[in-house]
């Protein structure tokens, strides 16, 4: 009996029912894990629903021995093959119950991350800052942090510099007129 899996090898439904024996709900028939796969997922003309357990962010998970899977992971390796080292799986459908393997595609994580709805996907589509200036090779400037990296606005970030310069000239003045006669 097969217990466990490579790290890359991918999962068949043929290999996820000998990875675990039968299982059984109290009062109901012995289901192997394939089966159960299969009858939790409410199919449809659109999305295929997974109708169980999921996990605090909204992808399904299913139970197998003491692993949890991610039921959309497990439905792309068993009909569309491994998911390739360094992919991660994106729902097309931007629904995270679905597990039709044509809603599922392997891409990178920036990939992923940049076509859904999150606040670095928004701010990756824009062309302009807020004051209507151009992101372009002359007027951006891009600075990496530790966390990911972040476009200023050049025109807007020396508007900024002056008005902050402008500002200490007049506290300047105002601290010590003798001093700083011309602010």
């Amino acid at each position: 009996m097969e217990k466990g899996l490579a790290v890359n090898e991918p999962i068949t439904l043929s290999r996820l029912d000998r990875m675990a024996g039968p299982w059984r709900a109290p009062g109901t028939a012995q289901l192997s894990p394939g089966d159960r796969l299969l009858a939790n997922i409410d199919v449809g003309e659109g999305c295929w629903e997974w109708r169980a357990s999921v996990q605090s962010g909204g992808y399904g998970l299913l139970s197998v021995e003491t692993r949890k899977l991610l039921v959309h992971r497990v439905m792309y390796e068993a009909f569309c093959g491994a998911i390739p080292d360094g992919l991660t799986i994106d729902h097309l459908c931007r629904n995270r119950r679905c597990v039709r393997p044509s809603h599922l595609e392997a891409v990178t994580m920036r990939e992923n991350i940049l076509r859904g709805t999150s606040r670095s996907a928004i701010h990756a589509l824009q062309t302009h800052c807020l004051r209507g200036h151009a992101y372009d090779a002359a007027n951006t400037h891009t600075r990496k942090p530790p966390l990911g990296s972040e476009r200023h606005c050049l025109i807007c970030k020396h508007r900024r510099s002056a008005e902050r310069a402008a500002k200490r000239r007049e506290e300047r003045h105002r601290r010590n007129p003798q001093r700083w006669p011309n602010g």
